[in-house]
């Protein structure tokens, strides 16, 4: 046997504190208090808590004036049978035989020190004062679910109150001992085994480690009073009793918490049986027939509800899917259903539900005005596209691969999906996804902004985020979109940014028609006045309103008449392909010296049309065409389109052309061409939409022209590239003083304020929407001229030494139908044709001295073959080489290379992407090969 002299323990103890200590060490105490450590069950290597030493001293020594004989015991952790009791050595009384069973002492230990197995009373006085009518005081013998279910909301409460309680196994140990007075050890031990039976993840009793982890927690909890009784050796624990008050408090919390939800539930309930029976009502007297045709017809696989036709039928019904999008989708999906089951007598199916036309559509830039959560249609274009779908996983099941313990967490699309840390009842690490007990469903990540033709003059397009879940349509760059979504918030990935919106996109529609919106009855008979006004004299009059500022004439300046023209033609020119996929669109360029109006004219487009405006020497990151980067939500590869693709259906208007990036200018033929452009560039593949007139600026070398030189050593722009342009014009500075003097006479009244556009802007922008509708038809007197002039331009050629050009037909087709269309005339007729030579010719005269020399036509069609079949020469020249050592060849060592051949810098750009349009080589992980070894 040990002795302690508690007088001398309490001596050093109140050195201790003196010391200022309120915790130390086992090992470095007086032996006095190193025994005391260790009847409270610490061992040497233990911190213990100064203050528990101190009550212990008080509570069983204070009172002894001399010193306490205390009974060894076996302080061992190890447990060998959670169903058996600690082994101990203890003093026997006389009525105690050496044969009775140390279980038995076990099985009867509460009934021998604890008779009324009840809370200290100040807990159990609590209780009854809340109304709690949870068994406390239940035996834990019944291990079924009512058990589990009355004992849970207690777990609850004591894990708010005891934060180091994080494992179901610890927070029952404070349970038992809220239960009972006191617990010893071994009957600790028994109850926490049994009750493995009702919260372990096998229904069976708790593991020897398990429970040996528990006491653990329980001997150094603050919150626990524990010791070694002196008579039996055992451990004893006590919950503190105002740990006890808190958890009886925090349970009051929690009750009135769950009572609040549980009437939440009730009312939710209630209100969504009575939305399930309006929405049947609706389809019953509404869509019977769309529901019949869906489930006998149509193979889509959902029903699209039109939000008006719902707000007509039941305004309250409508008005509650704006403001609980989540709720009533699943209303109508239910619904829908039972519709389905007990009204057509069909299989309930698994429909989903759309929704469109929900309010007034929005742009994107008018997002930021509305409630988050709200259900909303939305008229954009889409900027960028994720390569590829996603899988997401909505509900993510783990498993523990060392004890099989599962836990759900639920993810949100647009967060960090959250893997728990380690396993809630082992600690393990070692964690997988079950993907067959997960729930999964596709994910598309894109990018929306405002399309151009919803912008004002000086607006600039808003951009939004969004997704969409099990998406049923394919999404591309350009594409112009009604999207009906549900507006949410959302956390940057970087966390160093403000939050922002995202669109959670439930329904696409596609506009097919660019979505120009309608015009009003007034505003088509105003229109029709002009008709009315100037006949057809209409195109010169539209000419006469662009640029009012700068001076054209048709005798005294023609070449920048004519170029006004042609970009009004432009304007007008259906944005779309016609039979044999023949572009109706025109492309306009004007090469010409610094001050002579062109890049006025151009910036003055935006301001009487849907147009976008670019300057190549400013052009964005995207550039023209577009390029991919990171998506800020997932962190994906994401296309984003330049302003080829913003412009799609309208106009793209470039100022300092000759400055944009090479590789544009190659992407850009078959953009010009087809109205399509391929793209291929870090995992993504893609194809733009591109059907726009492209009408251009640029500058010649030095900018200006040089008389002692050609016209095409001037010009840096790819040949290749000029022969996608139906006209260009050779600017130049006048030197006629006539003509100084006019344009000095122009500036003068222009400034005096009596020099305005012809047709005010207003009324200019109706009028290109109103084309649109038109689709005139070629008389045969039209079709006889441009077959004339086309064979008279071809046999000059012919004469010049150069081929007969196929270009010509299509080109005065185009010029012929948008002056046409500008005369509002549903044919396009004889005049019409001769006006279309007028401004080809007169963009012809314009590259020489004023004579009309038609192999400059011949010369630009040659001089384009000719650059591009040299390039492809050299291309494929150096690829052949290089192929000898990679089998993917990398850019720069092609570039190289080129260079080496006498290839620039940027006409190398220019070849490799020439080149990967003509299907001559092709890319593959970042490197190139040629296509014939593909």
């Amino acid at each position: 046997m040990s002795e302690i002299n508690f007088q001398v323990a309490l001596g050093m103890l109140k050195m201790l504190k003196e010391k200022g200590k309120t915790e130390v060490e086992v090992k470095v105490l007086p032996n006095s208090l190193i025994r005391v450590a260790k009847a409270l069950g610490y061992g040497e290597d233990d911190v213990v808590p100064i203050a528990e030493l101190e009550e212990y001293i008080q509570r069983v020594g204070v009172s002894s004036d001399t010193p306490v004989t205390l009974l060894q015991a076996d302080t061992s952790d190890n447990v060998t049978d959670t169903n058996t009791v600690t082994s101990v050595t203890i003093e026997r009384n006389e009525s105690v035989t050496d044969d009775q069973d140390n279980r038995k002492f076990g099985e009867n230990a509460r009934e021998k020190y604890f008779p009324n197995s009840q809370l200290p009373e100040t807990s159990q006085d609590e209780i009854k004062a809340s109304g709690n009518t949870f068994p406390i005081s239940q035996t834990v013998s019944q291990t079924d679910d009512q058990v589990g279910e009355s004992i849970n909301l207690w777990l609850e409460a004591i894990g708010k109150v005891i934060n180091t309680a994080d494992r179901p196994v610890k927070r029952l140990a404070v349970y038992l001992l809220l239960r009972n007075k006191e617990m010893f050890d071994p009957d600790l031990r028994r109850e926490l085994a049994q009750l493995g039976t009702v919260f372990s993840r096998k229904k069976e009793p708790y593991d020897s480690n398990t429970i040996a982890k528990a006491i653990s927690f329980v001997r150094n909890s603050p919150h626990i009073w524990s010791s070694k009784d002196p008579t039996t050796g055992m451990f004893v624990y006590r919950l503190k009793e105002e740990t006890a008050k808190k958890i009886i408090d925090m349970l009051q919390v929690i009750l009135t918490e769950h009572e609040v939800l549980q009437k939440q539930e009730e009312l939710r309930r209630a209100e969504r049986e009575e939305v399930i029976e309006a929405v049947v009502e609706f389809y019953d007297n509404v869509y019977r027939e769309k529901i019949v045709e869906l489930a006998t017809f149509s193979r889509r696989k959902y029903l699209l509800v039109d939000w008006n036709e719902l707000r007509a039928y039941n305004p309250e019904l409508a008005e509650y899917v704006v403001k609980s999008p989540e709720d009533a989708v699943e209303a109508f999906e239910a619904a829908l259903k039972i519709f389905r089951r007990d009204y057509l007598f069909l299989e309930p199916g698994g429909y989903a539900v759309h929704f469109t036309n929900v309010g007034e559509a929005v742009r994107v830039k008018d997002l930021r005005d509305l409630e988050l959560g709200r259900m909303v249609t939305v008229r954009a274009m889409v900027s960028g596209v994720t390569s590829k779908k996603k899988l997401f996983y909505e509900k993510m099941v783990f498993v523990c691969l060392e004890c099989g313990n599962e836990m759900v967490r639920f993810q949100d699309p647009i967060a960090k999906v959250e893997w728990p840390a380690k396993c809630s009842a082992c600690g393990s690490r070692n964690l997988k996804v079950d993907p067959r007990k997960s729930s999964v469903k596709d994910i598309v990540f894109f990018a929306l902004q405002d399309m151009v033709e919803d912008l004002g003059n000086k607006e600039q397009p808003s951009k939004v985020s969004a997704y969409m879940l099990r998406p049923d349509v394919s999404l591309s760059p350009g594409d112009r979109v009604l999207v009906t979504g549900v507006l949410r918030d959302t956390v940057h990935r970087s966390r160093k940014q403000n939050n922002d919106m995202v669109l959670e996109v439930l329904h696409v529609e596609f506009l097919d028609d660019f979505g120009t919106g309608e015009l009003s009855e007034e505003d088509v008979a105003e229109v029709r006045k002009l008709r009315e006004k100037y006949g057809d004299g209409l195109p010169d009059a539209v000419t006469l309103s662009l640029a009012p500022q700068i001076f054209a004439d048709k005798d005294l300046l023609p070449e920048l008449w004519f170029f006004k023209k042609a970009v009004v033609y432009a304007i007008a020119s259906p944005k779309d392909l016609g039979p044999g996929d023949e572009r109706l669109w025109i492309n306009v360029l004007a090469v010409g010296d610094k001050g002579t109006g062109k890049s006025r004219i151009i910036r003055d487009i935006q301001n009487i049309t849907v147009a976008v405006y670019g300057d190549g020497a400013n052009l964005s990151g995207a550039g023209l065409i577009g390029m991919p980067e990171r998506e800020e939500l997932t962190g994906e590869w994401v296309f984003r389109g330049g302003l080829m693709v913003r412009a799609n259906g309208f106009v793209l208007a470039l100022d300092e052309f000759e400055k944009a990036k090479a590789e544009d200018y190659a992407r850009m033929h078959s953009g010009m061409s087809y109205g399509l452009v391929p793209f291929s560039k870090a995992s993504i593949s893609t194809t733009l939409k591109t059907m726009e007139s492209i009408v251009a600026a640029a500058n010649p070398i030095g900018g200006y022209f040089n008389d002692y030189k050609g016209v095409f050593e001037q010009i840096t722009l790819p040949s290749s590239l000029l022969d996608r342009f139906d006209v260009i014009f050779i600017l130049r500075q006048p030197r006629d003083e006539r003509v100084i003097e006019a344009i000095y006479e122009h500036q003068d009244k222009f400034e005096a304020g009596e020099v305005q556009r012809e047709i005010p802007e207003g009324l200019l922008r109706k009028l290109f929407l109103y084309v649109r509708e038109l689709s005139p038809v070629f008389t045969d007197e039209a079709r006889g001229e441009i077959k004339r002039f086309g064979m008279a331009v071809n046999r000059a050629l012919a004469n010049a030494g150069f081929k007969y050009s196929m270009r010509l037909r299509g080109i005065l087709k185009r010029l012929a139908m948008a002056n046409a269309l500008l005369r509002l005339s549903d044919k396009v007729e004889l005049k019409d044709v001769l006006s279309a030579e007028e401004v080809f010719t007169a963009a012809i005269r314009s590259w020489g001295d004023g004579d009309v020399d038609w192999s400059v036509f011949g010369e630009i069609e040659a001089q384009a073959s000719r650059e591009e079949l040299e390039l492809l020469r050299k291309v494929e020249e150096v690829m052949e080489k290089l192929h000898r050592y990679y089998t993917k060849v990398p850019e720069h060592e092609v570039l190289d290379w080129l260079e080496s051949l006498g290839v620039g810098k940027e006409k190398a750009r220019y070849a490799i992407e020439v080149a990967r349009e003509r299907g001559l080589i092709v890319e593959r992980d970042g490197g190139w090969i040629l296509a014939s070894r593909a």
